[in-house]
């Protein structure tokens, strides 16, 4: 299992959880943060990290698809990308993006 806690630039923290389930065959992270827990599965495809899941409010008991994208990038870095299934729209909305 690989734990990650973070810090953010507003000064938000959270943590995730990631680990590969054998029996799925899938790699699994559930993220944590204040009021907002991201549950996703997935793993590699077309050169990125790719996973799908839903992403929990828990101000307000709300729910919605997610999806979440970790590419390499040429200097190795890695850039990442998440996006929220927006239930009016229809369409996937950026949830945040990072390197």
């Amino acid at each position: 299992m690989l734990t990650e806690h973070w810090l953010g630039s507003q000064g938000g923290t959270g943590q995730s959880y990631n680990f590969y389930d054998v029996t799925t065959k899938n790699w699994r992270q559930v993220w944590v943060s204040p009021g907002v827990i991201i549950d996703t599965v997935g793993g590699w495809e077309d050169g990125a990290m790719r996973m799908e899941g839903e992403i929990s409010y828990q101000s307000n008991a709300t729910r919605a698809p997610f999806r979440a994208r970790w590419t390499p990038q040429p200097d190795a870095s890695v850039l990442q990308e998440f996006h929220q299934l927006n239930a009016e729209t229809d369409e996937w909305d950026t949830w945040f993006i990072g390197i």
